[in-house]
């Protein structure tokens, strides 16, 4: 089945997202891998063979960003991000993109932790150098790798994004992966049936109008355009499964998945 060659790694404290990686990475045999998070989903089909053939043809490409919320328009919103205070990068007017093995890939100014498929190698030795200390117990990766490398490329100029080899699939204006917690993963008018639902089915218990919501979402599950999106990706992802050897979820001490 398709958690066939899963792992579940129970941490015995708290480590935070980068830390709880880090230890995930320790069970990984592959050359790269994918990290997905606990309150992400994938929202439409994508071409994971031809990202993980960009990393293993393309030196300069340590790490792929799936396309969310935030990253559509990408290149339009290069001034804002790097030019904020006192801080004045020149942008070139045509920003070097990449395309290896047919796949569109723009440079990114900043690590972001959304999903994304990055060398396996890279993550060990760069991200969690301990001489580097780019990543805090407790911490996201973006806190501090992130903002060191932003920082990197608005002191030093733009050229400077291609040496960090972080890139972002550019394949279409759509994002790839969402949140689960309803707020973009679902229309209006689906959200509206869930609310009505549970406000026509009243309970005094906080349990009560959980499994209310729970069962609202049922009910229209079947209309989610998404819901079929998800079936299609994760029918992509699987489709490699037999070349994988090892896929890790690290579970923290007090969360529930």
């Amino acid at each position: 089945g398709i958690w066939e060659y899963s792992k579940i790694v129970q941490l015995g404290s708290r480590h935070g997202f980068g830390f709880a990686v880090r230890e995930g990475l320790r069970q990984v045999s592959t050359p790269f891998v994918l990290v997905l998070q606990h309150d992400r989903v994938f929202m439409r089909a994508f071409d994971l063979l031809g990202a993980i053939k960009a990393l293993a043809l393309e030196k300069s490409v340590n790490y792929i960003l799936l396309q969310n919320t935030s990253t559509l328009g990408y290149l339009k919103k290069l001034g804002d991000l790097l030019n904020k205070g006192k801080h004045k990068v020149e942008i070139p007017s045509q920003v070097q993109q990449l395309t290896v093995a047919d796949v569109a890939l723009t440079p990114l100014v900043q690590w972001l932790d959304s999903t994304h498929i990055c060398k396996t190698e890279w993550y060990r030795s760069f991200v969690f150098n301990p001489a580097r200390k780019l990543v805090s117990r407790g911490g996201f990766i973006e806190d501090k790798f992130g903002q060191a490398q932003i920082a990197d490329i608005r002191s030093r100029g733009f050229q400077r994004v291609y040496e960090w080899g972080c890139w972002l699939l550019d394949d279409k204006q759509e994002r790839c992966v969402g949140h689960v917690n309803g707020r973009r993963a679902i229309s209006a008018a689906q959200k509206q049936a869930m609310i009505d639902f549970c406000r026509s089915n009243p309970s005094e218990s906080l349990q009560s109008n959980a499994e209310l919501r729970w069962q609202a979402a049922m009910e229209v599950k079947e209309s989610l355009k998404e819901h079929i999106y998800i079936k299609r990706s994760i029918s992509s992802v699987t489709s490699l499964q037999p070349k994988v050897d090892e896929k890790t979820a690290v579970v923290e001490k007090g969360t529930s998945s």
